[in-house]
């Protein structure tokens, strides 16, 4: 079908009739508003995403990119999904309801002026995403049990999105999880009740959600990866003429916990080190913070190693993090690594060149 399909026969206008059967009342109104020019320019394709109106491979890459990439209103929803470890088919889900792309009666409607707005399990109400997924009585069934806060089940939204990110704020990451795989579990209930006429009880659709997440866990921790992790060999690294280099390092097996600090020169001239172990079997992190705070008596009470301007601390642990609420939790390790940083850093001692990861 073409556009001149839809004009009257001596071009003066839209054929209102065979508009309003094919599209009816949502885009009648934009239709109308396009103006029709006798003697105007001839039609040709405009590409909006490119500043000269013409496509190009390179201009449409771009376009998806941002797209994917999301710089909308709920661009860190549209992130976030993507990274969350649930079931593929569920960060679907989650992506269709951001972007409203859930086939609802309200939507439906929109498209073929035939179909039916109102909610097809309770006849209540315009069947939007929000009302299908929450203010359906069906949909409230389940969530209610499900220990979901009261203000969200209470407060008004206009958008579905809306109410899932406002969710985002009051849940943590497993909570949320379990959130979006009830929801999609309400939804898959409500489409086989549609289609299939088979009606779930609250407890089969709540029961479902729970036990889809808890296999999805336990096939990760069992499962080995379909790309196996690649080795990766780290080496000594020379660091800059005149610095000593400090290496710490912990290693944890059932057997204890061992713990190593060496330093070396920039000729890659061993200057001190210390090793120790111990029977108890620590974390890992904490072990390396143990070897983090020896490594730091070494640089600060070190005679050889105060004698130089900087010095470079250097740990093989990268989700090794220290905050002041990681202090609170080392009980009387804290302030010895406390004063250790406070020393590092100070004027007098000339400052900590870097404290890396590798």
């Amino acid at each position: 079908m073409h556009v001149c399909d839809l004009w009257m026969p001596n071009h003066e206008g839209w054929n209102v009739g065979r508009v309003f059967d094919l599209f009816g009342d949502y885009l009648v109104s934009h239709i109308y508003d396009i103006s029709v020019l006798q003697n105007g320019p001839s039609d040709r394709i405009f590409w909006f995403h490119n500043t000269h109106g013409s496509y190009t491979t390179k201009s449409s890459y771009s376009w998806m990119l941002l797209n994917k990439v999301g710089y909308g209103p709920h661009c860190f929803f549209s992130k976030f999904i993507w990274k969350l470890k649930i079931l593929p088919k569920t960060r679907v889900f989650a992506w269709r309801i951001g972007h409203g792309l859930l086939h609802t009666n309200v939507k439906l409607s929109s498209i073929k002026t035939h179909v039916d707005p109102v909610c097809s399990i309770c006849r209540n109400g315009d069947e939007t995403p929000l009302h299908a997924l929450r203010d359906c009585p069906k949909a409230c069934e389940v969530l209610i049990p499900s220990g979901f806060n009261n203000r969200l089940l209470t407060n008004s939204y206009e958008f579905c999105i809306n109410w899932v990110e406002d969710s985002m704020r009051i849940l943590d990451k497993m909570a949320f999880k379990d959130f979006i795989s009830t929801l999609w579990n309400i939804w898959n209930s409500r489409n086989n009740a549609i289609f299939r006429g088979k009606e779930e009880d609250l407890y089969g659709i709540w029961e479902c959600a729970r036990k889809l997440n808890t296999d999805f866990r336990i096939h990760n921790l069992s499962s080995q990866p379909i790309l196996p992790r690649v080795p990766k060999c780290y080496r000594w690294e020379k660091p800059p003429a005149g610095i000593i280099k400090v290496n710490v390092d912990a290693i944890v097996n059932s057997c204890g916990t061992s713990l190593g600090i060496i330093a070396r020169d920039f000729d890659n001239f061993v200057l001190s080190g210390r090793a120790s172990f111990t029977n108890k079997v620590a974390n890992l992190e904490l072990a390396e913070l143990d070897a983090l705070i020896d490594g730091f008596d070494l640089v600060t009470f070190s005679m050889l190693i105060r004698s130089f301007l900087n010095r470079i601390v250097q740990v093989s642990s990268i989700t090794l993090v220290i905050t002041r609420r990681t202090l609170r939790s080392l009980g009387t390790g804290s302030r010895k690594l406390a004063s250790c940083l406070t020393l590092l850093f100070s004027s007098r001692s000339n400052g900590l060149t870097e404290v890396i990861t590798n």
